[in-house]
């Protein structure tokens, strides 16, 4: 396979994985799927990137401090917040590797 083609499909396996996580774990995303807008399951190509939504500034603070987790409290190693915007970012052992931010 091509470089340039494996790379992609590279990419698009990590973006079913990550819709398919966060529809199962964050009722948030789940409620905005099942209100028809796109079926998870839909996106066969980077280009149906385009068809999902922006999180916005109002959704994060709707849903502050831990609504937008997709990973239970107890897996989350550390924790980045930003109080003048009402963000916070939680960190799992994952994605906390040395020489990951």
């Amino acid at each position: 396979m091509h470089g340039a083609r494996y790379a992609a499909a590279l990419q698009l396996e990590a973006l079913q994985a990550v819709l398919a996580r966060t529809y199962l774990h964050v009722p948030f995303y789940r409620k905005w799927f099942d209100g028809g807008r796109i079926d998870p399951d839909e996106v066969r190509t980077i280009a149906d990137l385009g068809r999902l939504p922006f999180t916005t500034r109002a959704d994060l603070q709707a849903n502050y401090p831990y609504g937008l987790f997709a990973v239970p409290l107890h897996e989350v190693v550390r924790i980045h917040a930003s109080t003048c915007m009402s963000v916070v970012v939680g960190y799992t052992a994952t994605t906390s590797r040395p020489g990951r931010t």
